[in-house]
Formats: C-alpha cells, sequence, structure tokens
C-alpha cells in the first residue's frame, strides 16, 4: 500500500488543473502566505523513531523541495488564490520544542508571525496539526512573549478547499479552528 501526503497526493496524483476545474467559488482577491512545516521539508523513512526527522532529509519520501517548495504554494493557486513569498518561509514553527523549552518555542513562532503579520496578508495554510496549534492556537501565548497582539487566521489547504469547493464552513471544522478564520468566511460573502 502507497502512503501519500495530502498536499503530494493533491499536487501529484489529482494535480493542480483538476482542481482548478473543480472550483466552484473561486479565492480571487485572497493573499496567502504558505508554512510547509517539517513533515514536507524533512520527511523521515516513513516511521523511524530513533532517527530525527527534522534533521536529515529522506530518500524514501519525497514530498516537495527542501530548499524550495512549491507544491503547497501551486495548489493554493489552483483555488484562485495569491501565495506570498517570504523569507522566513522554511522557518520552523517551534512545536518541537514546546514541552521541552517553551518559551523558545514561543519565541520562534512568534517571529514567523512578526514576519506573516508585516505582510498583511488574509491567512497562513498549513498542513501539518503540530505547525497549526503553534502558529494558531497558541497566538495569545507567542504574543506574550513577543510583545505583539497576533490575530491571524491559519487553516489547513483542505478547509480552503473546501470553501473554494463550497462545502460548508461547519463541515470543514472551521468553528473548530483556534484563530479568527471568521474573516476568511466574512471576505468570501
Amino acid at each position: 500500500m502507497k502512503l501519500w501526503h495530502t498536499v503530494n497526493f493533491l499536487h501529484d496524483k489529482i494535480g493542480t488543473e483538476k482542481i482548478k476545474t473543480a472550483v466552484k467559488k473561486p479565492l480571487n482577491g485572497f493573499k496567502f502566505v504558505t508554512h510547509p512545516g517539517c513533515h514536507i521539508l524533512r520527511p523521515s523513512t516513513i516511521v523511524n523513531v530513533d532517527d530525527c526527522h527534522i534533521l536529515r532529509p529522506s530518500t524514501i519520501v519525497n514530498v516537495d523541495d527542501p530548499e524550495k517548495p512549491r507544491k503547497l504554494d501551486n495548489l493554493l493557486k489552483a483555488l484562485g488564490a495569491e501565495s506570498i513569498d517570504y523569507s522566513e518561509k522554511l522557518d520552523c514553527c517551534g512545536g518541537g520544542l514546546l514541552l521541552s523549552h517553551s518559551e523558545s518555542a514561543l519565541t520562534i513562532a512568534g517571529l514567523k508571525l512578526k514576519a506573516i503579520k508585516s505582510l498583511n496578508v488574509d491567512g497562513l495554510v498549513v498542513s501539518c496539526p503540530s505547525c497549526k496549534i503553534m502558529l494558531g492556537a497558541k497566538q495569545e501565548a507567542v504574543g506574550a512573549i513577543v510583545g505583539e497582539k497576533f490575530e491571524i487566521p491559519v487553516l489547513y489547504y483542505t478547509q480552503l478547499l473546501g470553501l473554494a469547493l463550497e462545502i460548508e464552513a461547519e463541515k470543514l471544522g472551521l468553528h473548530l479552528n483556534q484563530s479568527p478564520v471568521d474573516k476568511i468566511i466574512e471576505k468570501l460573502t
């Protein structure tokens, strides 16, 4: 059985052209940044708890180019949205340090969120649950550490895909997001 990362499956198996033709409500006028995350950039050899998946890229699972990842951006563009590049794109969210060095983890997330906030985008698109927690749910704690208030909507790509396919926000679990995604929903209507 072949295992697929969501981004690889949508980008390589389904394809951006098929996604583009399936879109019912294009996200024209939206500007997002993407955070590829460690599992796209530095995946493990499937499951290997003895080795650090963050430090060594694998030849077994290659989701995207670790130096210039574009798949998540390409998928975003297929929905009609603009993907804004930024110099901190490859920076870690800090999630790997949260349990052992929480202040450092929150500081790392804060530096990334400050950079994103300065771009004045509609939101941040992720594919990893840990990244979504660090950059979305932890915005208040991050803000307390770095002395800044954050209200950046953070969504999974699959949630934006669902909105573009006109799936109801509640069915996509947007009400469960712990960042202000209501701004996205309001702009869509």
